[in-house]
This record gives structure tokens, sequence and C-alpha cells, in this order.
């Protein structure tokens, strides 16, 4: 499960150098870039260059592909979501929001 605060400190660190490790299509990848979008509890966008149209979108929870975890430059974890195993691969939408509700609990209140 994901605290508030853990949703915070992603946000915090808008516009710097992180590395997130997801799962996409039941693979495991690593992506290190700037972190320039946090839409909380939805997705994230990485980007590798200054044109902002190149990037990576990567959803907390979505079809296909979920965030296991994200670390700041300086090797500080600063999300996890030990729900996401290595072989996520889920795109039933009532799974997901399933999991989306496991993963953020305070978004139901």
């Amino acid at each position: 499960m994901a605290t508030e605060r853990e949703v915070s400190k992603v946000v915090e660190h808008l516009g710097e150098e992180v590395t997130v490790i997801y799962v996409s299509n039941g693979h495991r990848v690593e992506e290190k870039g700037h972190l320039s979008i946090v839409d909380p509890q939805q997705r994230i966008k990485i980007q590798h260059t200054p044109q902002p149209s190149l990037g990576v979108e990567i959803p907390f929870v979505g079809f296909g592909a979920a965030i296991q975890t994200i670390v700041s430059e300086s090797g500080e974890v600063i999300f996890r979501n030990p729900l996401i195993r290595d072989d996520y691969d889920v795109w039933d939408m009532q799974k997901i929001e399933e999991l989306r509700r496991e993963t953020f609990p305070s978004a139901e209140e």
C-alpha cells in the first residue's frame, strides 16, 4: 500500500532525475530520466530529452503495466508498490481497479 506521504514524495521530485522500475507486459523494465509529470495515483512521465513530446508515461497501476519502485537521484526509495509482481500483465479492468484500491486505500475516503 502506498501512503499519501509516498505519493507526495514523488510529486516533490518533479523535474529531478529518477529511476523507475516497473513491469510491462510481464517484463521488468528500468527507466532513468527526469520526472516531468506526476498524476497522483494515475501515472508519471519520464523525459529522456528536453522535448516534451518525447518520454515514457507509466501508470502506477494500469493495463499491462505498473510501477514497482521509484528511486530518487540520491538513491532514496520514494515510492514502492509491493503488490506488483515481476510478472504483472493484468488487462482486466476489475482486477486493475482492485489493485488500485489496494495500492491507494486513502483514495477511497
